[in-house]
């Protein structure tokens, strides 16, 4: 539409400040907001003063609470129609600084039917930015627009509160003061009638303090019931955001079956949902499983599998990929079953393919925990190498990797390498280099333990023990013995050693490296059970037929204090066999 000439603009502000008594002003206010709705006379009309006319017209000169909601709606109308970002505006800067914000508040309180849905309209518009927040906040509109939400109000008094506190809620200063408002119940009672009460609620619940108090408002099967057909796709993903914060809690989680949410969860994980409303529904399972790994059978029963199988296939985005991942993860961890299922599924091909360099490193480390999981079961780990994940596991054991990625490629090649066929192509990859780097301090605990046991299992292969001794693996080994290492990674490190001390010219190695002293000393109380095992297992080995190092086990024994220890676990015994015969 070809906007009007300025002066004829200029002329309808003129009308409306002259107006006087009600049907006038009305009649004004009506032919200047259909100007307002043109976004080509929205310069003219600020430039002709519409904006402190209007405001003016909220106040108590307005001849009836009818011209105040009139002159509400055109301002929002103005603000709307100019198209600019809210937090960068003119017309809502110009809004402002004509004074509206305070006599929008107080129109909030008015009795008539219509003023206050269009005040809290304009509100939700200026609410956007930090200041303007902060000034609708200071105004006292927090409990007005709590009160709107409740009975008695109209259906877009509802709708408009509700946005505005969206607006308000996105500056966390606010969120205590709407919460004491009593928002939380106010809103849960809305969900499913007014379509900005779940955006509103999405928000707060953001902040963990109120997720109690919206499943306590009874907000689950309100929130289930949104999962359902007919639902628009943002309600739905609101819902299943406010249902994966919910789910955090054990509490609240065990009342997800009872309201039915599992179905339709995975239900949002097809192909009719947008990647917002997958992402939201995978993570909410992934809450639930958190918060209960049993409920990762259930999910599974339900059809999870296939759905989450397909989220990872090229073309998809790569935030739908992670999310795809790190569920099957979820659902893989300690449940051999649902693993065996997942690779049915055609999981494997598919996560080995994210691990290439065309895949972020969020989704790399994602694929490559699914297939830790997934490599426990010893019938996948022959899928997992077919699929050609060797070489590219091996990769991701470099400097260029996270932490968190080099962790699960070496789990997940610590379990292919119980595999003697693949442990071969594992050593042929290159791999043992990476992993003696990863045993150094700079490593993480968690990435050192995996390094150790993917070590200790390819060390069973003769031919790579010896590799894997030449290349410096035994000090570092070696010190990760000592008291600054977790248990685990000393299990881990004193299980390699005891492997690679099988070959007698290596254990000797491994005894002048200084290991029989820290050994012996994890043979002690203050050892798990489980340190003290793989500890006495590689002292056995270091022993084997060398007389001199059995002769070292014993006086590091004897100074430690140790001997009671060497007995119970039949350290030295070899000796006096051997003496016998």
């Amino acid at each position: 539409m070809t906007p009007l000439p300025a002066e004829e603009l200029m002329n309808l502000v003129r009308q409306l400040d002259a107006a006087t008594g009600t049907a006038a002003q009305l009649a004004a206010l009506s032919s200047l907001k259909m100007q307002c709705k043109r976004a080509g006379d929205v310069a003219a009309l600020i430039a002709a003063g519409a904006i402190p006319t209007l405001v003016r017209l909220l106040g108590p000169e307005a001849s009836l609470s009818a011209v105040q909601s009139a002159a509400a709606s055109a301002l929002l109308t103005l603000g709307v129609s100019a198209g600019s970002d809210p937090e960068d505006d003119p017309v809502a800067a110009a809004i402002v600084a004509a004074g509206a914000i305070p006599a929008l508040v107080q129109l909030l309180g008015s009795p008539d039917p219509e003023a206050p849905a269009s005040a809290a309209g304009a509100l939700g518009f200026l609410a956007l930015t930090p200041e303007n927040a902060a000034t609708i906040t200071a105004a006292g509109a927090i409990p007005l627009l709590v009160r709107l939400l409740a009975a008695g109000s109209s259906a877009e008094a509802k709708h408009n509160a509700a946005r505005t506190l969206v607006g308000l809620c996105l500056h966390s200063s606010n969120i205590v003061d709407i919460t004491a408002a009593g928002a939380i119940p106010a809103l849960v009672q809305l969900i499913g009638t007014v379509s900005t009460a779940i955006g509103a609620l999405s928000t707060l619940c953001l902040d963990a303090n109120n997720q109690v108090a919206i499943a306590a408002a009874g907000a689950v099967p309100r929130l289930v019931h949104l999962l359902g057909p007919g639902a628009s796709t943002q309600a739905q993903e609101c819902a299943a955001a406010i249902l994966r914060s919910l789910a955090a809690h054990a509490e609240i989680a065990v009342t997800f079956a009872a309201a039915g949410a599992i179905s339709p969860l995975v239900r949002l994980l097809g192909p009719g949902s947008s990647d917002g409303v997958k992402v939201s529904a995978a993570e909410a399972l992934m809450s639930l499983m958190g918060a209960d790994p049993e409920t990762a059978a259930t999910i599974a029963a339900a059809g999870a599998i296939p759905s989450l199988v397909q989220l990872l296939v090229p073309g998809t985005s790569d935030e739908v990929q992670r999310i795809g991942a790190d569920a099957l993860a979820s659902l893989a961890a300690e449940n051999a079953e649902v693993a065996g299922s997942i690779a049915a599924a055609g999981a494997v091909p598919l996560l080995v393919q994210l691990l290439g360099r065309g895949s972020s490193e969020e989704v790399q480390e994602c694929a490559a925990e699914a297939l830790s999981y997934l490599s426990e079961v010893p019938e996948i780990t022959v899928t997992i190498a077919g699929a050609g994940a060797t070489p590219l596991l091996v990769e991701l054991l470099g400097p260029d990797a996270s932490a968190e990625v080099q962790e699960y490629a070496a789990a997940t090649l610590r379990s292919l390498a119980q595999n003697a066929e693949i442990a071969a192509t594992i050593f042929a990859a290159g791999a043992i280099p990476p992993l003696v780097q990863l045993l150094g301090h700079e490593s993480p605990a968690e990435v050192q333990e995996y390094a150790a046991d993917a070590l200790c299992s390819l060390a069973e292969v003769a031919e790579i023990a010896t590799a894997i001794a030449a290349t410096g693996a035994i000090p570092p080994l070696v010190q990760l013995l000592g008291t600054g290492s977790s248990e685990e990674v000393q299990q881990c490190a004193a299980a390699a050693l005891s492997h690679l001390a099988v070959n007698a010219e290596i254990a000797a190695t491994i005894a002048t490296a200084g290991a029989i002293p820290v050994l012996v000393q994890l043979l002690g109380p203050g050892s798990s059970a489980e340190v003290q095992e793989c500890a006495a297992g590689a002292l056995q080995a270091l022993g084997g037929r060398n007389t001199e190092i059995r002769a070292a086990i014993a006086a590091a024994a004897a100074s430690a204090g140790r001997l009671q220890e060497m007995q119970e676990f039949g350290i030295g015994d070899e000796e006096e066999d051997e003496d016998e015969g």
